[in-house]
């Protein structure tokens, strides 16, 4: 899937990098030089975690809808 223009998606991505660059330097690990190789080397991992999270949205938007 191409996700380079969904802004929604880069926010993510951007979130989870400083996420585990905050993790490995707390573990006195390198962390990844920059953003771009940090997704390359775990795309597949953010594009499951991104679709979990886009599935609990939907589903919390959806009993939101329901209760009006």
């Amino acid at each position: 899937m191409n996700y380079a223009k969904d802004k929604e998606w880069r926010l993510f991505c951007r979130d989870m990098y400083n996420e585990n660059s905050k993790e490995r330097r707390e573990w006195k690990e390198k962390p990844f030089p920059n953003l771009y190789s940090y997704v390359k080397n775990n795309y597949r991992f953010l594009e499951g975690e991104y679709k979990k999270r886009n599935s609990q949205k939907e589903i919390k938007e959806v009993k939101q809808l329901s209760l009006i």
